[in-house]
């Protein structure tokens, strides 16, 4: 699954959030938008593994090309649930000519 970042649009894809209640507990949120004349749609759910097999069967059964994973904090990500792939957002292209820039920086000094 690729992890994006909360609020991102996704007009082809399931979206599973994970986050963290004013008491702590951990819970998640699957969201997705309409698609060929069906209602866009949400639900709530105690648990993320059940959440997670949710997201699959509406991927499935209405046609979306991914699920995606928007956390509140990378923490609450648990190793258990699959593995999470950066989204191709996560670096913009002026931050990587930045960061190239200091790496060159550095190994002229």
């Amino acid at each position: 699954m690729r992890q994006i970042e909360a609020g991102e649009d996704m007009p082809n894809a399931v979206i599973v959030g994970v986050e963290r209640d004013a008491d702590g507990k951990v819970f998640a949120v699957v969201r997705w938008p309409a698609i060929r004349g069906e209602a866009a749609g949400e639900d709530r759910y105690h648990s993320v593994p059940k959440a997670l097999e949710v997201a699959e069967s509406v991927k499935s059964e209405r046609g979306f090309g991914e699920i995606v994973v928007s956390l509140q904090t990378a923490e609450l990500w648990r190793d258990e649930w699959g593995s999470l792939e950066l989204g191709a957002s996560e670096v913009t292209a002026e931050e990587a000519f930045d960061m190239a820039w200091d790496i060159e920086a550095n190994r002229d000094a």
